[in-house]
């Protein structure tokens, strides 16, 4: 029903917006009132166009956005770089092991040990996300650690509550098969063009559209577009946090974020800019 009446939403708009745009213009010919005068007909002139402008240019919200939040977060990126080698490979044994004491050793957690492992495997998500946002070399990991980050935002909220797996299920359904194939089309294209690393952009779209198309593809379903079962997934995930758990919705929101900021990132340096043959 979301997706028919969106659909049927947007279908309107189009059939109406020319109808509506050719009968206001026809009306403003025949039937010409001038405008009202406003609040800013009695500011002095300079001050009027000076928040014009700043209307113009959004009060510099780009800038702002760019300094105090992108910054921070490539700047934090960019002191994970450690997270290479064995440190990986533990944090990710770390991942394996909790949800495996409890779901096969039966192991009993207390309810707060529930929760703090909730909030520290979301936490974990968002390391590992802007890790990936940030890598600039190796495009195989920044891929794989997308997919851990919806790995461990499905451990944490299995943690945070008991609820049937299937939730999971449906959830990881799409980023599997999206973080499989797109993984075979990066070796692929590895094995084709050679170079591939995220320092610069590559442009091999123009060579290899099909591909870069199927690749796409992928990148919508690993960051939950309505192509997958991962777009309920998605809302079935929140549906089990609880509202007094801000910290842990900030965290599991932020990951979503990025990981679709990283999905771009990643599609954009690999398919498209200059051409790396010409």
């Amino acid at each position: 029903f979301h997706f028919a009446g969106n659909a049927f939403l947007r279908t309107y708009q189009l059939l109406v917006s020319p109808s509506s745009v050719s009968y206001l213009i026809r009306e403003q010919f025949f039937n010409f009132q001038p405008a009202a005068r406003t609040i800013e007909g009695f500011l002095p002139k300079r001050l009027s166009s000076t928040f014009y402008v700043l209307g113009m240019k959004e009060f510099f919200l780009d800038g702002a956005l760019y300094r105090f939040f992108w910054q921070p977060f490539k700047s934090i990126g960019r002191r994970l770089d450690f997270l290479k080698g064995w440190p990986l490979v533990i944090i990710l044994v770390i991942m394996i092991t909790v949800p495996g004491m409890k779901y096969l050793l039966h192991v009993d957690f207390s309810e707060n040990q529930n929760h703090a492992f909730s909030f520290v495997f979301a936490l974990a998500g968002v390391v590992m996300v802007l890790k990936s946002f940030t890598e600039r070399r190796q495009v195989f990991v920044a891929w794989w650690l997308v997919v851990a980050n919806h790995v461990s935002v499905a451990i944490a909220i299995s943690l945070n509550e008991n609820y049937s797996m299937s939730h999971n299920v449906i959830y990881l359904s799409g980023i599997a098969l999206g973080g499989v194939i797109g993984f075979l089309l990066l070796r692929k294209l590895k094995s084709i063009a050679g170079d591939m690393d995220l320092d610069r952009f590559h442009g091999y779209v123009k060579y290899y559209p099909k591909l870069s198309m199927a690749f796409f593809f992928c990148c919508l379903a690993l960051s939950g577009f309505p192509i997958t079962p991962t777009f309920i997934g998605e809302d079935l995930i929140f549906s089990h946090i609880h509202e007094e758990q801000v910290g842990l919705a900030v965290l599991v929101s932020l990951s979503f974020i990025l990981d679709g900021l990283s999905l771009i990132r990643i599609f954009a340096r690999v398919f498209f800019g200059p051409s790396v043959r010409s």
